[in-house]
């Protein structure tokens, strides 16, 4: 138990149930005769807006007020109230300024629950309040000078509101008697008043966790009862004052830590707090080395010296700390040898160690990793010059949660024994020379969610037991030697992954595994600089957590998969260097939040979109590849399509229309002479009577004979007249006019502007087929010029359309 609440229940016991105990001769009042101090009551519970727990149903006119829940009144008078606790109650509402009218009021305690609204000025009208605890509300406003008239309070706590403004001079200057102040999470600003100096009775100054500025003033030292002082997270700058060094041997927790603090400790400090217990100095810009007088501080529970400047050797004496449950040295310039580990085998109950991101050097003593406290959870070593390897016995550590060993230069092989730490739940052992294979048995970490081994020296191929780490969030293998395939057994499992996929810069091959599809819940997929190769699978849309793939570096074909529309949080996609080909699809424009698009170096054709993302893009996304086309980035400009957007560039239609044309010509060539051989064939035997007529004369007249209105459709079918009559088909055959007509209508159908009403040449072949079976129709079955011919299956189907 705190000092705080021992003092608390001291001076102002209160009651042990919301039943308030009544002191009096007699066991109750007669009902309805004491009015007293009721309608306050009343007026506070009618503020109330929740009372979930209904612990004010019972305030009715049924009992006494004094047998309330929460109530205690004056053993004598019966009819003063001079105690509200309701605790906890979860009850909401704006305070009542009738409770000013509660005179005899010495303890209110409303803590834990949801009062909003300003606080009553009114509460400074209460000369005999000794303790206020409105702590964790949402009280707002500021800090009502009023406060300062309640001169017997001994207890102000205001924690965990929404308090503003600055601190009240007349706090210092009349509340001579206060025992704790307690100010911490708030919204105060401005300075801490010097004035504060004047509450010598103080043992609790609680400021942490404001936006206070300026300098710790010089005056707090003089709070010589002072056992916790508290001012971290504000926005405290300059030196600490000597004094404060200096301030009580009854000090137990001395923290300053996240301000914009500098100088250095003194060298007498550990000396000056015999009983100190919490020393928090972290984050600030405190320099100079770590006084060895710290070692002489034998309580000390937790030592945080991080985040500043601090240089030198640390003291050899830390391992005398037998208390020490955290010691936080991260991110300093610390120096020295890895030796330093071997002292704090002593430190048996230790529970958190950093030393990350400092100058320490050597190789790892044996056995120093292991014979760490049982008790360790966070073992944090990154970021130094460390080297030497891990043994096995590292599996002692049977509680660590927590392993960073990254950026040293640790060689060797990862224990197999790393499977035993069944706790752990991060591990980083990236920017190290470890070899070998990745032991199988890291499949039994099933509680981790992270794990980098990245940048290491580790060959082999995946082992597939990292399919049993369901609950893991990020998985980093990057920078190694893996090989094989990458195990489609793993995605299954680890579906889970919410953070990110790191399989860069390996020799991974083959292709990349549908189930990959698997993980929609990811938000980053690297696999650039493999040997990957095939299609980008489809079921890539799946991911649609996805926020950054990088897929560059590899020898994946084919086009870009349509299913990427689907990731529509994406923001940075690569996928550069390989063979990937077709037109880059305008879809990609689509995605809003796409502001990174690498497609340099692979076989793209055609147009680069005008919108979207490509409008912020430079050539270096789009380079290496030969045939796109634009009218930015010094690209070749793309030919002109047509008003009205047809499906493809005319280059290509006209290519396909003189081909198609040529093909048909040579057919029609080969007949017109077919059928002209025919015709004099059939004049010198059927119809001897009629006068021998050459071959020009026959062409001349089905010249003559030919119109363009014979191409006009009627009902499906060409007409069946012709502008030379019906006497003209005497001498040459009506067939072959007919003929005729249905060949260069077919030609023309051919060349089509739209490929929708293009025939194909499977199309074409039956056309011409149908075309020779009507020239090759003997006498008997000759058709008068008038009579419709029998409609050609693909003319006859189009005309319908």
């Amino acid at each position: 138990m705190s000092l705080y609440l021992f003092l608390l229940l001291l001076l102002s016991p209160l009651p042990t149930s919301l039943n308030a105990e009544v002191y009096s001769s007699s066991s109750s009042s007669p009902r309805g005769n004491n009015v007293g101090d009721q309608p306050a009551l009343l007026a506070f519970k009618a503020q109330i807006r929740s009372d979930p727990h209904g612990i004010l149903d019972a305030w009715n006119d049924t009992v006494s007020f004094c047998e309330w829940p929460g109530i205690l009144c004056h053993s004598q008078t019966r009819t003063r109230v001079t105690s509200i606790n309701l605790a906890g109650m979860r009850l909401a509402g704006p305070l009542s300024p009738s409770l000013a009218n509660l005179s005899s009021l010495d303890t209110l305690n409303l803590q834990e629950n949801a009062f909003f609204g300003t606080l009553p000025r009114e509460l400074g009208r209460l000369p005999l309040l000794k303790t206020l605890n409105l702590s964790f509300n949402s009280l707002t406003s500021s800090l009502p000078d009023e406060l300062a008239n309640c001169t017997n309070l001994r207890f102000l706590d205001l924690q965990g509101n929404r308090i503003s403004g600055k601190l009240p001079l007349e706090l210092g200057a009349r509340l001579s008697g206060l025992l704790v102040l307690n100010l911490k999470g708030n919204l105060l600003t401005g300075t801490i008043p010097p004035s504060l100096g004047n509450l010598t009775s103080l043992t609790e100054l609680r400021l942490s966790g404001n936006g206070l500025s300026g300098s710790i003033p010089e005056n707090l030292g003089a709070l010589s009862n002072l056992v916790f002082i508290q001012l971290s997270y504000n926005n405290l700058e300059g030196e600490v004052p000597p004094s404060l060094y200096n301030i009580s041997s009854s000090l137990q927790d001395f923290s300053l830590s996240n301000n914009r603090l500098i100088g250095s400790i003194p060298a007498e400090f550990g000396l000056n707090f015999p009983n100190i217990r919490n020393v928090l100095l972290g984050g600030n810009s405190f320099s100079g080395k770590i006084p060895a007088s710290i070692t002489n501080t034998s309580r000390i529970e937790l030592l945080d010296l991080s985040q500043n400047n601090f240089g030198g050797d640390l003291p050899e004496g830390i391992g005398r700390l037998s208390n020490l449950l955290q010691l936080n040295l991260e991110r300093n310039q610390l120096t020295g040898g890895a030796t330093f580990l071997l002292s704090l085998s002593n430190c048996t109950r230790l529970e958190f160690l950093s030393l990350f991101s400092n100058n320490m050097t050597g190789v790892l003593p044996e056995y120093s990793l292991a014979n760490l406290s049982s008790h360790l959870s966070i073992l944090l070593l990154g970021e130094n010059q460390l080297s030497g390897s891990i043994l096995e016995q590292i599996d002692r550590l049977v509680n660590l949660k927590h392993l960073n060993l990254r950026f040293n230069a640790f060689g060797g092989s990862i224990p197999f024994s790393i499977g035993k730490l069944v706790n752990l739940r991060k591990l980083s052992l990236l920017g190290n020379s470890f070899s070998g294979e990745i032991p199988a048995s890291i499949g039994n970490l099933t509680n981790i969610i992270e794990i980098n081994v990245g940048n290491n020296r580790l060959r082999g191929q995946i082992t597939p037991n990292i399919g049993n780490l369901s609950g893991i969030r990020s998985l980093c293998l990057q920078g190694n030697m893996f090989s094989g395939s990458i195990p489609k057994s793993i995605f299954a499992a680890i579906s889970n992954l919410t953070e990110q996929l790191d399989l860069s810069g390996n020799s991974l091959s083959g292709g990349l595994p549908p189930e990959i599809g698997l993980l929609t819940k990811v938000q980053a997929i690297d696999i650039s600089g493999n040997r990957l190769s095939g299609n980008i699978p489809k079921s890539i849309g799946n991911c649609t957590g996805l926020q950054s793939l990088d897929m560059a570096s590899n020898s994946f074909d084919g086009p870009i998969p349509e299913s990427l529309s689907q990731i529509r949080g994406i923001m940075d996609l690569d996928l550069s260097q390989n063979r990937l080909s077709g037109e880059i699809p305008d879809f990609l424009a689509e995605l809003q939040f796409l502001w990174s698009l690498n497609l340099s170096f692979n076989d793209f054709d055609g147009r680069i979109p005008q919108r979207g993302v490509f409008m912020a893009l430079n050539s270096s996304s789009f380079m290496g590849n030969r045939h796109l086309c634009g009218c930015r980035m010094n690209l070749p400009p793309c030919m002109r399509r047509p008003p009205n957007e047809r499906n493809r560039d005319i280059v290509f239609i006209v290519t396909t229309a003189v081909s198609i044309l040529g093909f048909i010509l040579l057919i029609l060539l080969a007949l017109f002479f077919k059928i002209l051989v025919a015709i004099r064939v059939r004049e010198s035997t059927v119809e001897p009577s009629t006068p021998n007529t050459s071959v020009s004369d026959t062409i001349i007249e089905m010249q003559n004979c030919f119109d363009p209105s014979m191409l006009e459709e009627h009902d499906g079918h060409a007409k069946a007249t012709d502008s030379c009559g019906q006497a003209s088909c005497g001498r040459s055959d009506c067939r072959l006019r007919r003929c005729l007509v249905a060949v260069f209508r077919l030609g023309l159908h051919c060349a089509a502007e739209s490929p929708r009403d293009r025939p194909n040449m499977r199309e074409v072949v039956k056309e011409l087929e149908g075309i020779r079976s009507l020239m090759q129709m003997g006498p008997s079955e000759k058709h008068p010029c008038g009579t419709p011919l029998p409609p050609l299956p693909f003319i006859s189907d189009h005309s319908r359309r």
